[in-house]
């Protein structure tokens, strides 16, 4: 299969035959009135596709797990390279609700709202005792034009009866007035969404009009994603903080999500899997990764823009005993400034190689303002970290974690001004 158009978006080469490994097409006609006027591929991986708009209106494309919108004028041609960025300087829409501020009906054990922004499909908000008209609601933080929205129910890892069946969607400027968005009704669907006639607002809610299937089992909602442009380029993602491996922005070959959605699987020779805008600040000394293998591993080459691009490490997994008997693996960094799009490619013999859970950077312990140096400066920001009178974050917060423990607290402070009177020579 060449093309599958559904629910608003064109998936590209979604089943190639092995016959067909490498090859082209044109004319191809998907929903919305888009054409694709060419398309080429070699040895499975797309290489170009170019897209004709016949009405306008926002294009939704999906290809080996990315997934880009942009709004398009009709008559015009739109051409995307193999990783689905674009030739030219079309403006792609951002998912709004990113991370942004969210409020609920409720909350059942540990899965709060903010579950539902947080752009993890691992990860859910639930109000499961409630009595009935459940609502979830997202403060963009300042008006935007929104033109597309998708919802993510309970079918990504539950059974899909939990998926909702009847919900609604508002919006409002100013949290008070609410407008009508979208109502839906019989959804069967785990991925739900649609292109929408551009509207503002701040704030966006879902009401659940029939939480489940069968109105039995409460509330579920994995992701929230509210589509739109807002001039600005995306907020990189920080190289210091745990990241799920599942949450890729592109994959190459067989990868696989495994152990529902919980770690990557079914990793061979020359697969690799893309993390995009990961901003390493002044640089990592190291990398740390929780692997599995039930083989004889392999190694994960850590490369930044492109699959064959600039080495800043290579680390070696060796066999666990099973595919989900998690051990960490570090190796060294070379240093690497800025943002950069982080490639995992994975090398190693034939057959499957190792499963992947999550992974970080790290950088200096105990050097908090981030110049590659531990000194007295850097204590003086410790214990202002810990009166709260300055914020931490990214490299400068996991440097101040000298325990690892997730938290900076007086221990870390204890470690540092030890090292700094050379009663310790290791941090």
């Amino acid at each position: 299969m060449l093309l599958q158009s559904q629910n608003d978006v064109i998936s590209l080469l979604p089943a190639l035959p092995q016959k067909w490994n490498t090859g082209h097409a044109n004319g191809l006609r998907a929903r919305g009135n888009f054409e694709i006027k060419e398309m080429s591929w070699s040895d499975g991986s797309l290489e170009k596709v170019t897209i004709l708009s016949g009405s306008g209106g926002i294009c939704t494309v999906k290809y080996a797990g990315a997934v880009i919108s942009f709004d398009t004028e009709a008559g015009k041609e739109y051409t995307l390279g193999g990783e689905l960025q674009f030739i030219d300087d079309t403006q792609e829409l951002q998912n709004l609700a990113l991370n942004k501020e969210v409020t609920a009906s409720g909350i059942s054990k540990s899965n709060d709202a903010a579950n539902a922004v947080d752009g993890d499909d691992s990860t859910k908000w639930a109000h499961l005792d409630g009595l009935g008209g459940e609502w979830i609601q997202v403060d963009l933080g300042q008006e935007y034009d929104i033109q597309r929205w998708v919802l993510k129910f309970a079918g990504v890892s539950e059974d899909i009866k939990y998926n909702a069946r009847d919900f609604k969607l508002e919006a409002s400027s100013d949290g008070d007035s609410w407008f009508d968005v979208d109502t839906v009704y019989g959804n069967t669907k785990t991925v739900c969404g649609s292109s929408t006639e551009k509207f503002t607002a701040r704030y966006v809610k879902l009401n659940m009009l029939t939480a489940t299937q069968n109105n039995d089992g409460g509330a579920r909602v994995y992701e929230i994603e509210l589509w739109g442009g807002d001039n600005k380029p995306p907020v990189p993602v920080t190289a210091y903080a745990n990241t799920k491996a599942c949450s890729y922005k592109f994959k190459h070959g067989g990868v696989q999500k495994d152990h529902d959605a919980t770690d990557l699987g079914y990793i061979m020779n020359d697969c690799y899997v893309m993390y995009k805008n990961i901003d390493f600040e002044t640089g990592a000394v190291g990398f740390k990764v929780n692997a599995a293998s039930e083989t004889n591993g392999g190694i994960i080459e850590l490369r930044t823009d492109s699959p064959d691009g600039t080495l800043i490490g290579s680390c070696k997994i060796s066999g666990t005993g099973g595919w989900s008997d998690f051990e960490e693996f570090t190796c060294e960094t070379k240093q690497c400034i800025g943002v950069k799009n982080l490639y995992l490619v994975f090398t190693g013999d034939d057959g499957y190689l190792f499963n992947v859970k999550d992974f970080e950077f790290y950088g200096i312990k105990g050097d908090t303002d981030c110049d590659r140096t531990v000194d007295v400066f850097d204590y003086t920001i410790g214990r202002k970290a810990l009166t709260k009178s300055t914020e931490l974050k990214g490299l400068a917060r996991s440097n101040a974690d000298i325990d690892s423990n997730g938290e900076i607290g007086i221990a870390d402070m204890v470690q540092l001004e030890k090292y700094l009177l050379g009663k310790t020579k290791k941090l």
